[in-house]
């Protein structure tokens, strides 16, 4: 019923099916392991390794994703509080230590220490809270956490990019623009399943313009919002690269995603199971008898572990050309 909230649930930080389980036993993994054992956890900046991007439109639901693709509980995702600026989650193998670093008007620098990882959620939001209700900022935010059994990973949540009023519109578009210079990433290009035409979208004409096709993979977020009626033109045709709109973007892979609400009324790990329930229901339940015959291909490109795995492929084909 309208108007009920649900109840919040607390969500165990990396439980569920997060890039840093997929990458523990992959290929990428163990080089990324013998790299930190080799320079002692101080990797030289030639043998960096990719760091993830994630960029789209504004509310295109980029920070959820993040969210479920790691399973960190950090990056605000309420529907009135837009990300104002780069956050920058540092993940390291150590003892455990959490804190967060941002910078000022002045670019004085400010360390916040905390004792809880749960808390971290609160108090990016807290440092949002300090920006104008309309204010967008490119000086990141930087989230360190340091916690046993946890591997060195980046990754960046960009703000999203505004189609007015005009200044943050350009400004919105050269804080991507500036990410996306660095070849050494993975994009991950976030668009709506309810999007009508892919040419609408600023991120992917970004991607395009930046030569970064070959290291992006488009999610297609927002499955479950999906009329019925639109299920072929707007996501299977999509996922399968039948549509029109796919064959000439060349993208390393596309994925359909179903992210957690805002209302957190499941937990992350629980979500995993609630996504991948509503695409049987509402995709294999029924399905049209000229669509079996993709039955492979449509389960390739569907869910948050469908969209791991790519990620994976495309850290490996990183190791073979570099």
């Amino acid at each position: 019923m309208w108007g009920k909230r649900a109840t919040v649930k607390i969500s165990e930080f990396f439980k569920g099916k997060s890039i840093l389980e997929t990458l523990s036993s992959s290929m990428f993994g163990k080089f990324r392991d013998v790299l930190h054992k080799l320079f002692e956890g101080n990797t030289p900046e030639n043998y960096q390794l990719p760091k993830v991007i994630v960029i789209g439109n504004e509310s295109t639901g980029k920070s959820s994703l993040l969210e479920n693709i790691t399973k960190c509980n950090v990056f605000p995702r309420d529907h009135k509080l837009c990300t104002k600026c780069p956050i920058h989650l540092k993940l390291s193998t150590g003892k455990p230590k959490y804190f967060i670093k941002y910078f000022g008007d002045n670019d004085e620098e400010f360390v916040i220490n905390i004792q809880n990882k749960n808390d971290i959620y609160k108090e990016v939001q807290n440092i949002f809270n300090k920006y104008p209700v309309d204010g967008i900022s490119d000086k990141e935010i930087i989230v360190n956490i340091t916690d046993e059994n946890v591997p060195n990973f980046e990754f960046f949540d960009l703000p999203g990019i505004r189609s007015y009023p005009p200044e943050l519109a350009e400004k919105t578009m050269e804080i991507s623009k500036k990410y996306l210079q660095d070849k050494n990433s993975i994009v991950i290009c976030v668009v709506p399943s309810t999007t009508t035409r892919l040419t609408s979208c600023q991120s992917i004409a970004l991607i395009l313009e930046n030569n970064m096709r070959q290291n992006c993979i488009l999610a297609l977020t927002m499955a479950d919002r999906l009329q019925p009626e639109n299920v072929e033109d707007l996501l299977i045709s999509r996922i399968i690269g039948t549509s029109d709109e796919i064959k000439d973007l060349g993208f390393a892979g596309y994925v359909a995603i179903v992210n957690r609400t805002h209302t957190d009324g499941k937990s992350l790990d629980e979500n995993d199971n609630a996504e991948e329930c509503w695409f049987n229901s509402n995709i294999f339940d029924g399905i049209p008898t000229e669509y079996l015959q993709h039955m492979n291909t449509i389960k390739e490109n569907i869910t948050i572990s469908k969209l791991l795995s790519k990620m994976d492929n495309l850290y490996n084909k990183f190791i073979h050309q570099e």
